[in-house]
């Protein structure tokens, strides 16, 4: 479906942060309103908050995942389905971004702890989600822990049977139905699943570190 480009001046990206709180819809309009609009620019909607001071529990960069998830399936959906129309051959390249906010682990500190037989590390890090929507290729797949979807505009049978006759696959005016097709690739869908994982990679790592800090 085309070869990744580079950006110009004025195909900049918008962005829209997602949060715990408040209604989603005015969001997915201003979504969809900005991908009809300007097809030449792409879309990141993400849960990285402003900067604030640390506090206890789930930062909201991960509570958050779950609603961006959900608004990205509806902006997909109504997109995809206002094309059907016009032309076989467009569609939307997902790409879905994972990381942290903050330092992994703190060193210091964390060897104090393994010294003190605290051997758990402490969670410093903040996972949190980011997906950009394009109308074309921009080749971010290529950076780390981005995946790439591709979702496109395609054609499916009608609901008559297949006794019908050579009609079947139309509907009662004639016209062929569409849908949109399977994806290409599978995206990340799971966040409790995505967010446990990567807690779990650096946890790991920070506790080797400390292990081998304290045995030197």
């Amino acid at each position: 479906m085309g070869e990744p480009t580079e950006p110009t001046a004025s195909e900049e990206p918008h962005r829209i942060r997602i949060t715990t709180s408040g209604s989603t819809a005015p969001l997915a309009l201003e979504a969809l309103t900005f991908l009809k609009d300007h097809p030449s620019r792409p879309l990141v909607l993400h849960t990285i908050p402003a900067e604030a001071p640390p506090k206890p529990g789930l930062h909201p960069a991960t509570l958050a995942a779950p609603r961006l998830v959900s608004l990205v399936e509806k902006v997909k959906r109504e997109y995809i389905a206002s094309l059907v129309p016009r032309a076989e051959k467009q569609g939307l390249w997902q790409y879905t971004e994972t990381g942290l906010l903050g330092p992994a682990e703190v060193e210091r500190p964390s060897l104090e702890r393994v010294l003190g037989g605290k051997t758990k590390p402490k969670m410093t890090h903040r996972p949190y989600l980011q997906i950009t929507l394009s109308t074309r290729p921009l080749g971010l797949e290529k950076g780390r822990n981005v995946t790439c979807q591709t979702v496109y505009v395609g054609r499916r049978r009608g609901t008559r049977g297949k006794g019908k006759g050579r009609g079947g696959d139309k509907d009662e005016g004639g016209e062929n139905n569409a849908e949109i097709a399977e994806p290409m690739a599978s995206s990340v869908t799971d966040v409790g699943e995505v967010v446990a994982r990567v807690e779990k990679r650096k946890s790991d790592a920070a506790l080797v570190s400390s292990s081998k800090r304290a045995r030197t």
